[in-house]
């Protein structure tokens, strides 16, 4: 999408989420639990939630954005969130698609539904997980 904010290789966990959350603290926190939750719920994901994080920037999600996605849209269920970020990668919904998804989060259950149903297929080892209280 090309205004990427993480632009340099070099950059430490810390600084990604400081460049992508902006001072947001719901942000800060969502980027902490992909960070530290993301390889146990999608053990096929080489960069673990380091890979989250750069595919919300490569979408342009961010600040309280991320919130949102995670809080509304995931209904505060992480796996749901990087089931989801898995669906763009894999091209099963469009960045667009989910930043809409994101605005409207109560409009959108059948298809966060189908997109997560189509990554799981996909990757088998993906673990979603119904209730957002469940820990790895």
């Amino acid at each position: 999408m090309a205004n990427e904010r993480i632009t340099d290789l070099t950059l430490t966990s810390k600084d990604v989420i400081i460049l992508l959350a902006k001072g947001n603290m719901g942000a800060v926190t969502v980027c902490m639990k992909l960070l530290m939750m993301a390889s146990a719920f999608d053990p096929a994901n080489a960069l673990g939630g380091l890979g989250c994080l750069l595919q919300l920037d490569t979408l342009n999600i961010w600040e309280s954005e991320i919130w949102t996605f995670y809080k509304d849209l995931c209904g505060e269920n992480i796996s749901k969130m990087i089931a989801l970020i898995r669906a763009c990668q894999l091209g099963f919904i469009g960045g667009p698609d989910l930043k809409a998804w994101i605005q409207t989060p109560n409009h959108h259950d059948a298809d966060v539904a189908t997109a997560i149903a189509k990554v799981k297929a996909r990757l088998p080892d993906l673990r979603v997980v119904e209730d957002r209280h469940t820990s790895v």
